[in-house]
């Protein structure tokens, strides 16, 4: 966005959004820097066997790089709403598989 006129008419809430784009586009392009650094530890892997065994600090790419955590901070999504999500959505595969059973 480059013109004065348009970021001057924007509301606070078009502003609100669009930096919450940028953020999220930005948690993309560190999503892949993150995903490039393991790639290439992945390829200079190297296991010792005996006494003087290496280990790296992550195992698995998430706990490396946690992408939806990130992007719960971002979007401010708490963990009580995460779980809140869960539970409901257990309560309508609930209600599905006790409609079915009502049609068998």
């Amino acid at each position: 966005m480059t013109d004065l006129n348009e970021i001057d008419r924007m509301t606070y809430r078009e502003y609100r959004l669009r930096m919450k784009a940028y953020e999220l586009k930005r948690l993309d392009s560190e999503y892949y820097i993150a995903l490039l650094a393991w790639q290439i530890r992945e390829i200079n892997a190297k296991k010792k066997s005996g006494k003087n065994k290496l280990r790296y600090v992550y195992n698995s790419f998430r706990k490396f790089f946690d992408y939806a955590e990130q992007e719960e901070k971002i979007l401010g999504i708490t963990e009580q709403e995460v779980r809140q999500k869960t539970t409901i959505d257990r309560y309508k595969d609930y209600m599905r598989a006790r409609q079915w059973q009502d049609i068998m």
